[in-house]
């Protein structure tokens, strides 16, 4: 099971896509419902620009919620992978922090702007796979960035230039290895490669 970026996220026409949204309070209810009909945007114009087609609004399955992000016990969270499972399909989501939030959450404290690694490990534990909208703790401009240089390899010709990696997603890399994360799991919050990666990191003196 892995988490990706939607960039990267590869559909055939019959398959089926599941898309989460959540939201914390209620009074962020409308922001919710915007939330999924970006989703659901998103997914159908990057499939068509990706793939070459739109998908089958009948087999897009969307389930949101307003609950608290940091436990798994959420009855929309539940049924969406419940269904994914059952249709062997991949879970689109915004970011991680609409998936699981640091149980510390505050915008204002940066060590709780990315779950924990237990409950990285617990997520990816349920047995499907998720495509965010936004690479972990990327910028707006950063993500265009990010999603500009990955699309390369979609277009690309055979043999063409090597990877590309931002320099803030570079520290990146460096302060999940710093922080004694694997390879896989760097991968999985970032969206580089293992290569790459291992590249990263071996310009470290």
């Amino acid at each position: 099971m892995f988490i990706i970026t939607l960039s990267e996220l590869e559909v055939k026409p019959d398959d089926w896509i599941v898309v989460y949204g959540r939201e914390t309070k209620e009074e962020h209810r409308p922001q919710l419902y915007h939330q999924l009909d970006a989703l659901l945007w998103e997914v159908g114009w990057k499939t068509l620009r990706l793939h070459g087609f739109v998908p089958d609004v009948s087999k897009v399955k969307d389930f949101g919620e307003v609950h608290n992000g940091s436990t798994f016990d959420r009855p929309e969270f539940r049924k969406a992978i419940a269904f994914a499972k059952t249709y062997n399909a991949v879970i689109v989501a915004q970011d991680i922090n609409r998936l699981v939030r640091h149980p510390e959450y505050h915008p204002k404290k940066p060590h709780t702007s990315r779950p924990l690694k237990s409950q990285l490990r617990e997520l990816l534990s349920f047995g499907v796979s998720f495509a965010l909208l936004r690479p972990l703790e990327l910028s707006p401009a950063e993500l265009r960035s990010f999603e500009t240089k990955r699309g390369l390899k979609y277009s690309a010709k055979i043999g063409g230039r090597p990877t590309i990696v931002d320099e803030k997603v570079k520290q990146k890399v460096l302060s999940f290895h710093a922080e004694g994360y694997s390879l896989r799991e760097i991968q999985t919050w970032t969206g580089v490669s293992k290569s790459t990666i291992d590249r990263i990191i071996k310009t470290v003196p």
